[in-house]
């Protein structure tokens, strides 16, 4: 009950300012500026709230399909440092985790590199088994952070079903379902063994790739040979890759990976190297979506670095996702409409998917032929442009058709478009006139159009057959550094 007061007194004052702007836009008096002033209590409040809010609004400000826009817009500025745990927490749990002795393989320094809402890092130096000395960095999980998110998801689940039951009308969205997969994914974020593995699989994913850096967990007492099983775990339609090997430096509470020294990747907008790392970062993204099929489901600027070779340094691997293979055969199968101009059956493939089956009772006839024919208008506006002008456009179009229409847009098809969106966003800032699309068409390319007849391949715009024709048989792929599409820059 403490909780739920705690939580109370932080709505309730907020409701009634609420209530208050509302009644003034309705008499024309409200003003943009008491909007945005209600909106940064809002935020506010929300960073004051916990772990658990704070990450179900970053989670909701990922969901044009199910949030207005308004709301997504501003979500996604939330920051999520909290103030640092004591050291002696820190301390505490380094014991549990690897016994007393792990001060004689690891020197932990006193200052905190960073602190956010589920754990804080600090920098040290580990001496290996072969007796080598290295930088390192030791994440550490805060103290009572499992029991708060236990007690908010109860709550949330609560709120879920009262939704549901008070406003059938609402029922399309989901929304016990999605706080469900919500809480599945805020428990891999609260078990640091499932980053470890994560951190392991993308190296090894991204092993021949010199453009890339993830930095690894660090083995101080030599290979473990004991294990532990964590397990797959599944939701209806994303499968999160959980550990399934627990080794003696990284436990449920504490994680010690290699340090990695690099700067933000936004503070190059504007220099010289600036290209590059725009198609190095874009091409790291198009090889976990389109090659590896293991993508890292965090990836905001903050987790992402420019080490001193130019590489892209992936932080942060909590949750990657991937796609069970009908969800990603669908998925291809509604790029490759889409590239084709045939936006009615990009549309149909939509509708035939298992999240907007769940949702068939909640519409009519009418709204189905709306949101086909929305869809087809939409990629025939593509027709003969580099496949999408801009893929945050027309994604935002097929979520605002979404909502209009009472689809429930596949989880598949939302974790693609955002993690293209996202990137997008990024490259150009570093670069406002990079061909994205046009580096990613050859990679979807190779795996649908190899063999395609030369019927399909007449239906594909003359922009895409030109970069189809930079390719020889042997060789569909390019090289994060290629110069193939200079020309474009």
């Amino acid at each position: 009950m403490a909780r739920v007061s705690e939580l109370a007194a932080m709505v309730a004052p907020l409701a009634a300012m609420a209530s208050v702007l509302y009644a003034l836009r309705m008499v024309g008096l409200a003003s943009p500026s008491l909007e945005e002033w209600w909106w940064a209590l809002a935020l506010r409040m929300v960073e004051s709230a916990g772990p658990t809010f704070i990450k179900l609004c970053q989670w909701a400000a990922t969901r044009n399909d199910v949030f207005p826009a308004a709301m997504t817009r501003r979500f996604a500025k939330l920051h999520d440092s909290v103030a640092p745990h004591d050291l002696r927490h820190t301390s505490q749990a380094l014991d549990v985790a690897f016994g007393e002795g792990w001060r004689e393989r690891l020197d932990l320094g006193v200052e905190v590199l960073g602190s956010g809402c589920i754990a804080q890092v600090y920098r040290g130096k580990a001496t290996d088994a072969s007796g080598e000395t290295r930088d390192v960095a030791v994440k550490v999980v805060h103290p009572n952070v499992r029991k708060v998110v236990e007690i908010d998801m109860s709550l949330l689940r609560w709120v879920g079903e009262a939704i549901e039951a008070l406003l059938p009308s609402l029922r399309y969205l989901g929304v016990v379902e999605t706080l469900s997969n919500f809480e599945f994914l805020m428990e891999r974020q609260l078990d640091l063994r499932i980053e470890a593995y994560n951190l392991e699989r993308l190296a090894a994913l991204f092993k021949n790739d010199d453009t890339v850096c993830i930095p690894q967990p660090v083995w101080l007492c030599g290979a473990a040979n004991t294990s532990q099983e964590v397990g797959d775990a599944t939701t209806d339609k994303v499968t999160v890759v959980a550990a399934k090997r627990e080794t003696r430096w990284s436990s449920r509470d504490v994680l010690v990976e290699e340090y990695v020294e690099g700067r933000p990747i936004t503070s190059f907008v504007g220099a010289e190297s600036a290209s590059l790392l725009a198609k190095r970062g874009a091409m790291a993204l198009l090889r976990m979506v389109l090659q590896h099929n293991f993508v890292h489901g965090d990836l905001h600027p903050g987790n992402l670095l420019v080490d001193s070779s130019h590489r892209i340094v992936l932080l942060d691997a909590g949750i990657c996702i991937e796609l069970p293979q009908r969800a990603h055969d669908n998925m291809v199968a509604m790029l490759r409409a889409m590239l084709e101009a045939r936006g009615h059956d990009a549309a149909r493939l939509m509708l035939a998917s298992d999240a907007a089956d769940r949702t068939r009772r909640e519409r009519d006839a009418q709204n189905e032929t709306n949101f086909v024919q929305g869809i087809a208008a939409m990629v025939d506006r593509a027709r003969n442009q580099a496949f999408f002008e801009s893929i945050a456009e027309y994604y935002g179009d097929i979520c605002n058709l979404a909502i209009q229409n009472r689809v429930a847009l596949d989880a598949s098809f939302v974790s693609i478009a955002l993690a293209v969106k996202i990137v997008e966003g990024l490259v150009m800032d570093l670069h406002p006139n990079f061909p994205i699309l046009e580096l990613a068409l050859p990679m979807f390319l190779k795996a649908q159009f190899e063999n395609a007849s030369k019927d399909r391949l007449s239906r594909l715009s003359e922009n895409s057959l030109r970069i189809l024709s930079c390719y020889d048989d042997d060789d569909l792929s390019m090289s994060p550094d290629s110069d193939a599409f200079e020309f474009a820059f």
